[in-house]
């Protein structure tokens, strides 16, 4: 995803629990936004340190994109809630989530969340969308294929904490494929009011 504001690319490596936002005109990194697990030493002075004693870090993230506010929006798909190497959580969850960095100190800050609240009922261990929606300033939230069954479900809360569920889809079809997403957009309705 390109941010024109600040020039610089914002990129989600899922498979290295990692965004990344890279300068547009350098190719340099300026930050990384993941636990600081596995990294060489030519990335770790890269590495954004977390505030607050309750932070929990994104796992297998999708759809990083900054807000209109200037924060980092992620669905964090929350694959086993842990790098590689490192033995997976018991207590899974995916979640939107919403991340302030300082790019000055170096730190990053969670300023909201929805999801994991709901624990291992929103499991969604691929594809996912977090989405701001600009008339109403709720989150649509995409999860693609929650674990355990082949369904999906879009879910809209309010920006709110904690955050209220305005409505709720679960798409759920019995048979080899069944139903998933990857990504939803908020459309205006298609039925004369």
């Amino acid at each position: 995803w390109r941010d024109y504001d600040s020039n610089a690319w914002l990129i989600s490596i899922r498979h290295q629990d990692a965004v990344v936002k890279i300068d547009y005109d350098t190719g340099a990194i300026v930050w990384i936004l993941g636990p600081h697990s596995n990294w060489s030493a030519g990335f770790r002075d890269l590495l954004l340190d977390p505030i607050g004693a309750d932070f929990r870090w994104n796992y297998h993230q999708h759809s990083a994109r900054l807000s209109p506010e200037g924060t980092v929006m992620v669905f964090d798909n929350g694959n086993q809630r842990a790098s590689a190497y490192e033995p997976p959580s018991a207590e899974p969850f995916s979640r939107a989530v919403e991340f302030s960095v300082d790019e000055t100190a170096m730190t990053v800050e969670i300023v909201w969340e929805w999801g994991s609240e709901r624990g291992s009922d929103f499991v969604s261990t691929a594809m996912g969308e977090s989405d701001w929606l600009p008339a109403t300033h709720n989150i649509l939230v995409s999860s693609g294929t929650l674990s355990g069954a082949v369904k999906s479900r879009l879910v809209e809360v309010t920006h709110t904490t904690p955050a209220e569920v305005v409505w709720e889809l679960v798409l759920d079809k019995e048979g080899s494929y069944g139903s998933t997403l990857n990504r939803s957009e908020r459309i205006p309705s298609l039925y004369a009011p």
